[in-house]
């Protein structure tokens, strides 16, 4: 019996409202979407309940589909008031979203809702610099500010630059390491990343874009709209003077303060929302029943309202009803419009496996059994592991190395559980296998 007793027909998934049922855990979720993802060649908007759930999918699909480009996560904000880290993290997700058209796009309730920076002005601010390119470099650091990069002397972390006579250095948080680029008078001479610890090049490029590390873009014209409705709000609802001076002095110097990105329903006449930057052929797919979500104001103390920084639940669901829609339920209710898929267990494989837990030399002969079955049948077999030691000695050269099964050693392992590498006994290590799920192929 295959994983996946039934696809639905692609004519279905383009109905507005059709229900999967059966998929319970994160796993057969991630597996099910990479599947009809494969078959069907459709890009699908997955709007989990929160964040937590929204990573350990994230996770599953990365470990499944592997094209990490190809998987876009857009968080909302962990607590109130944004981090660095998450605002860079929104940022990344959205040119993703423009650059690589993502076939999954994974966020929570919470971050879909969020207004964010408008798409057009994203666009606007995304730098591409070529080889050959003149550049002036005060004018490319003033921008570089503008787009919430802090010059510094050590270029070591995302979202930090640096000038040197005719060197930038600089570190766009969509990439893995920072770029140096020279220059030869105005010209561009050369584009190339470099370590940040040893300062090592480590390839050359044609070209670099560069990306706005927050939200929120700090440039005059910005700046003016901040100040006008910040004092509008301001004059209405009775903020003390030296708070509003304070704020309003913080913009005025450009300075991007810690929580600066809860300011965005001011900075833009017109902010925008996830749903601005994607395709109108993106399915939605999201749990039922749809619980009713209330989010507490970053800007409270500011009389600010929730429904000034997020959509309420009327206008999600309106803005969702804009695409074709599918519903994750656990139990089929017997209903029109709903999907069933089965999955399949290995019980009896456990079971056989205790009981030759005292039987060292033959202590895996029931997996092999049933591997060797499997191959036949054509499934695609993946197992999941709480350690990666049990991956590398139950998969890796020591008892595999005979067969055609493969160890990836990249496989990550589930959020909260601890890793563990001194697991001596082999039967120790192989029983933190948890399962497996058979991927019909």
């Amino acid at each position: 019996m295959p994983l996946i007793s039934r696809f639905p027909d692609i004519d279905v998934l383009h109905k507005k409202h059709v229900t999967l049922c059966g998929a319970n855990t994160s796993s057969q979720k991630a597996y099910l979407l990479n599947s009809l993802h494969k078959k069907y060649n459709v890009a699908f908007l997955i709007v989990c309940t929160n964040d937590e759930e929204a990573e350990n999918l994230f996770r599953d699909l990365v470990f499944l589909h592997k094209e990490l480009k190809n998987i876009v996560y857009f968080p909302g904000w962990g607590k109130n008031i944004p981090s660095l880290e998450e605002s860079s993290a929104r940022s990344v997700a959205l040119y993703y979203l423009l650059k690589h058209n993502p076939s999954f796009i994974i966020t929570s309730i919470k971050g879909i809702s969020q207004k964010t920076i408008p798409l057009s002005v994203f666009i606007d601010h995304i730098l591409s610099l070529s080889l050959n390119d003149s550049v002036n470099l005060e004018a490319l650091s003033r921008k570089l500010q503008e787009m919430g990069y802090s010059d510094s002397p050590l270029v070591d972390g995302p979202g930090l630059y640096s000038i040197r006579g005719y060197i930038l250095d600089v570190y766009p948080p969509h990439k893995k390491n920072p770029f140096r680029i020279e220059l030869f008078g105005d010209a561009i001479e050369s584009i190339r990343s470099f370590d940040p610890q040893t300062q090592k090049s480590i390839e050359e490029f044609n070209e670099v874009n560069l990306i706005p590390v927050r939200e929120i873009i700090l440039n005059e014209n910005f700046i003016k709209i901040f100040l006008k409705k910040f004092k509008e709000h301001a004059d209405k609802t009775d903020i003390p003077k030296k708070i509003r001076d304070d704020i309003s002095d913080e913009f005025k110097n450009r300075i991007f303060f810690h929580g600066i990105d809860a300011y965005v329903p001011f900075v833009y006449e017109e902010p925008s929302y996830l749903f601005d930057y994607l395709s109108k052929n993106t399915i939605s797919i999201s749990n039922k029943p749809w619980m009713e979500t209330v989010f507490d104001s970053p800007l409270s103390e500011m009389n600010m309202e929730s429904k000034d920084f997020y959509l309420t639940h009327t206008d999600l669901l309106e803005q969702l009803e804009k695409f074709s829609q599918l519903f994750f339920q656990d139990i089929s209710q017997g209903i029109e419009g709903e999907i069933f898929f089965s999955f399949q267990d290995h019980t009896d494989l456990k079971l056989k496996l205790k009981s030759h837990v005292l039987k060292k030399e033959t202590l895996l002969d029931p997996l092999f059994e049933h591997l060797s079955i499997w191959k036949n049948q054509e499934y695609e077999i993946h197992s999941f592991c709480f350690f990666d030691c049990t991956c590398s000695f139950c998969f890796g050269e020591k008892v595999f190395r005979k067969s055609s099964f493969r160890y990836r050693p990249w496989i990550k392992v589930r959020k909260n559980v601890t890793i563990s590498s001194n697991c001596k006994s082999y039967f120790r290590a192989f029983f933190n296998i948890f399962g497996f799920y058979l991927f019909f192929h």
